[in-house]
């Protein structure tokens, strides 16, 4: 009787424990938007993007209206000229309770030279929301960036 009564106390208390550990997941996600960032600067923003989106994602360019789905972010990226290199580091990322969604923010640096050969660079912070994959992975669920008028700057 006492084992039937221990269990009947210890079952809910176990139920509610949630499947994943949000600060763990949130390092992980801080590492995942670093990675990605990383695979923007070896092999180009749109590849990047193509890779660390998913199928359904949605982006909210600058200015522009939104670009929806992974394919169509890819191809309003891929005739962005060579010498166009855009930098990020991500400040901060958190998970939500249940594990399925985070987010991170950051800086941005857009660098590239024009067509008289002056370099030029433009600066902002950009809000990435992520959805956690079947797998543990993180992949792009929505992204969006606005300009600053100069480098980072925290208020």
């Amino acid at each position: 009787m006492k084992t039937k009564s221990f269990l009947l106390i210890l079952l809910p208390l176990i139920a509610c424990k949630p499947a994943v550990d949000p600060e763990q997941e949130a390092a992980k996600l801080m590492q995942a938007d670093r990675d990605f960032a990383a695979l923007a600067l070896q092999k180009g923003t749109a590849e990047a993007f193509r890779t660390y989106f998913e199928p359904e994602g949605i982006q909210f360019p600058n200015g522009l209206s939104p670009v929806r789905g992974r394919q169509a972010v890819y191809e309003s990226l891929k005739d962005v000229p060579d010498n166009y290199i855009l930098k990020w580091d991500p400040e901060l990322a958190e998970v939500s309770e249940s594990g399925d969604l985070g987010w991170t923010w950051g800086y941005y640096t857009a660098s590239y030279t024009d067509s008289n050969g002056e370099d030029k660079k433009s600066y902002g912070k950009y809000l990435t929301v992520w959805h956690r994959q079947p797998d543990g992975s993180w992949l792009v669920r929505a992204d969006t960036g606005n300009k600053n008028p100069g480098p980072k700057t925290d208020n």
